[in-house]
């Protein structure tokens, strides 16, 4: 099921891109992200290791929640990095100024098995 799936996404992903690249044309709004949604890992964003704790947050709203999450989390489980996971250019840079103790905050790859 997962394969059909994968299969299906990357069709979609196929068939959509030239539309958003049309689109964004003008402004780049979906060219600046696109090395990251496909799993360029971000400057400054440390590489994988050891356990970790993923908060993605879609909305606005849902990175001003992010906030509340990330301190008690790392009291919570010792040892492990958590990250914060944007999918607009506006979360991600209200996630960069007020998320506090996070150990990154990125754009959230497409999911597809290479970039996640």
């Amino acid at each position: 099921m997962y394969f059909l799936y994968s299969f299906l996404l990357a069709v979609a992903f196929a068939v959509s891109a030239p539309f958003y690249l049309w689109k964004g044309r003008g402004s780049g709004k979906y060219l600046r992200t696109l090395a990251d949604r496909l799993g360029r890992r971000p400057e400054g964003l440390p590489p994988a290791g050891g356990p970790s704790i993923w908060i993605p947050a879609v909305s606005v709203g849902e990175v001003l929640a992010a906030r509340a999450l990330v301190r008690p989390l790392k009291a919570r489980f010792h040892g492990h990095r958590v990250f914060v996971s944007t999918t607009t250019l506006t979360g991600n840079t209200i996630a960069r100024e007020t998320v506090r103790g996070a150990d990154g905050v990125f754009f959230a790859p497409f999911d597809l098995p290479g970039p996640v």
